[in-house]
């Protein structure tokens, strides 16, 4: 028997039948879901057909994939037919292949099937109208009312698909954010989040779940927060302050995994592996390279890293960042203050308080007055320094910081402060007491330095310093500096002016 079948072979090719030939040839109806698949690749569109009438539901469900590629009229005509098939799994597969066929007029008969049953159903029945994007009053209002299913995927995937109702953005978006407020499933709430920002609706969303975060119970406040994800960057500020509260923690990280720029900056929080926090920072940089608007919302989290990150790589990089920031970085500022006790941190804390400038200046001042208590010379002429850059309105404190510098500093501190002095008080309350400060710097100080700078500071005033003129007068005479004597010459002409 063995020697025959290679003869039958020889004889068939023969007579001119190809292997094309023999495939074409009519085949036995499939019995299972297996030799269905693989009989559809080749199978004619007639017995593709039959197997939709087949008694096996598998069998049923692959010869309805099979029409979706084939795309024929009839095809078209079965697949519809078979939308009301008396197994759930064979009515799943012809509202894929309905949607598969990329028709939308006929996408419209997969509005009743939503309504189905079968809970496979009618995710496949929302999938395909998602797939088509159609948006229709008849679809809006049959995936408004899935927001109420029993079924969270039925639901997530119905607040996915609202997306697509952009002619009823307003109520749509309202319906969302009612169910995002409410829904227990963290999935839909986000997904009904999103949605809603897709349509426009970013910003009512971060109001009203702000409000219900403030206002509500525990439960309230975690569902709040983990829905809050989806709006991105904006939420960053109330989602990272709650990592702070044991409550709060778990919902918190929720809402930050759910978009990049949070994840990012949780990574750094949680402490990732070695390569790991590398990667974030290396993206978050590029982030702040780039100069992305979205950066803004991530002071506060870098200023918490700057001070709590493991790793001093982490927190070098995270007060570089808020430094290249600018005034972005300005409500870290008071966290950046209260780096410049961490010796690591210290100088690039200040050089990003210079970015920051003015504002973030007086913000950080209980940390750069508490600086000045350091032993290093050359650390408290620099924060000295920052606290002129301040410019007037530094306040009383600043103010009496400077006086204490002038006062007890060593040479440089107290030519720093001087310098200081001047820009920080004209036209401000302590005016008066700073003329008389400098006065005596000038008259008084052992340093030629200092006493140049207290001129300088006093041209400053103007005419609010005409007091110092005979004084600046006397030392342009007696002084054998060159410097402190055009020092206090352009005072008495700035006085004068």
């Amino acid at each position: 028997m063995r020697r025959l079948l290679p003869l039958t072979l020889a004889l068939s090719l023969s007579c001119g039948l190809s292997c094309g030939t023999l495939l074409a040839q009519e085949l036995p109806p499939a019995r299972t879901a297996d030799s269905a698949a693989q009989r559809m690749q080749y199978a004619s569109l007639e017995q593709v057909l039959a197997d939709t009438a087949s008694s096996n539901p598998r069998v049923r469900r692959s010869a309805l994939l099979a029409l979706a590629v084939r795309k024929s009229d009839r095809g078209r005509e079965r697949i519809l037919a078979c939308l009301g098939d008396a197994e759930a799994p064979v009515r799943a597969a012809a509202a894929e292949a309905l949607a598969s066929l990329e028709d939308k007029e006929l996408g419209l008969e997969l509005v009743r099937r939503v309504r189905d049953t079968s809970e496979e159903v009618r995710r496949q029945a929302i999938l395909g109208l998602d797939r088509l994007k159609i948006d229709h009053r008849a679809v809006t209002e049959v995936l408004l009312a899935s927001l109420r299913d029993r079924s969270g995927s039925v639901r997530e995937l119905a607040a996915k698909a609202l997306a697509n109702s952009r002619s009823e953005a307003a109520r749509v978006s309202e319906a969302l954010l009612s169910r995002a407020e409410l829904d227990p499933n963290t999935r839909v709430a986000q997904q009904c989040v999103r949605a809603a920002c897709e349509l426009g609706r970013a910003g009512e969303a971060l109001d009203r779940l702000q409000a219900l975060y403030d206002g509500g119970d525990l439960a309230t406040r975690r569902r709040a927060l983990a829905a809050l994800g989806p709006v991105g960057p904006p939420a960053l500020p109330t989602l990272w302050s709650a990592l702070n509260d044991r409550g709060l923690r778990t919902s918190a990280a929720v809402g930050l995994r759910a978009f990049e720029l949070g994840n990012l900056l949780f990574q750094l929080d949680v402490g990732s592996s070695g390569s790991g926090a590398l990667r974030a920072m290396r993206d978050l940089s590029k982030r702040v390279d780039r100069k992305d608007p979205a950066m803004r919302y991530a002071a506060i989290p870098l200023g918490d890293l700057a001070l709590t990150a493991v790793r001093t790589t982490v927190r070098r990089e995270a007060v570089r960042m808020l430094a290249a920031l600018g005034n972005d970085a300005l409500p870290a500022a008071s966290l950046l203050g209260q780096a410049l006790t961490r010796k690591e941190i210290a100088i690039p804390a200040l050089d990003a308080l210079s970015a920051i400038g003015p504002a973030g200046i007086k913000k950080a001042l209980p940390g750069l007055i508490q600086a000045l208590e350091t032993e290093r010379q050359d650390f408290q002429v620099r924060v000295v320094r920052l606290l002129g850059e301040a410019g007037p309105g530094l306040g009383r404190a600043g103010f009496e910081a400077l006086e204490t510098a002038v006062q007890w500093g060593d040479d440089p501190v107290r030519a720093a402060a001087v310098g200081a002095l001047g820009k920080t008080t004209v036209g401000g309350g302590e005016s008066r007491r700073a003329i008389e400060l400098l006065i005596e710097s000038l008259r008084l100080d052992v340093d030629v330095l200092v006493r140049a700078e207290a001129a300088k500071s006093l041209g400053l005033f103007g005419r609010s310093a005409r007091p110092a003129i005979p004084h600046l007068n006397e030392v342009a005479r007696t002084t054998k500096s060159s410097r402190l004597r055009s020092a206090a010459l352009r005072a008495v002409g700035a006085i004068q002016r």
